[in-house]
């Protein structure tokens, strides 16, 4: 988390899933591993196919 930045509590957090899911599961799991890994959405639209290996994703340090 940025400093400053508030940190969700557990319910907010499956709040958020459990209505994402009503949307979509896909909107569900993206959100889930964004909040999760903090990863910027940038990066994750830079993935290429050479970043999977051994079926995990691998990603640059920033």
């Amino acid at each position: 988390m940025l400093r400053g930045e508030s940190i969700l509590t557990l319910n907010e957090f499956f709040a958020i899933i459990r209505n994402l899911k009503v949307i979509s599961n896909t909107w569900s799991d993206l959100w889930v591993m964004l909040y999760l890994t903090q990863f910027k959405l940038v990066q994750l639209l830079e993935l290429k196919f050479d970043d999977a290996q051994n079926n995990r994703l691998v990603f640059a340090a920033t």
